[in-house]
């Protein structure tokens, strides 16, 4: 059996790790910290617990579409659930100049 090593337990590292155990290989994770998920993860502080993740998920494809390459139905392990639009752009911190309509995005 092949055999692949990944580095990093976020989004992308679970993806291609799930990638690679559907196409054959035989699949080590490494993740430095205690938690798997990196921006997908939570914080916990007394009782509460506060997402890493955007607010916003603006490509919902990207995560759907490893549930597919893997033969699986997303519908059985989360949903999706679509909020009113409140604003016409974002906004970037990084690049004040930079806005993007939100009727770029796609439906």
């Amino acid at each position: 059996m092949k055999k692949a090593i990944v580095i990093g337990g976020g989004i992308g590292g679970l993806s291609i790790a799930a990638r690679l155990l559907k196409d054959g290989f035989n699949v080590d994770l490494y993740e430095k910290n205690k938690s798997l998920g990196g921006k997908i993860s939570q914080v916990k502080f007394a009782d509460f617990k506060f997402d890493l993740t955007a607010s916003l998920l603006m490509i919902p494809n990207d995560y759907t579409e490893i549930f597919s390459y893997c033969n699986k139905n997303y519908k059985d392990y989360f949903s999706f659930i679509p909020l009113p639009i409140t604003a016409d752009r974002f906004l970037f911190y990084q690049h004040p100049d930079l806005l993007l309509p939100i009727s770029s995005l796609p439906s």
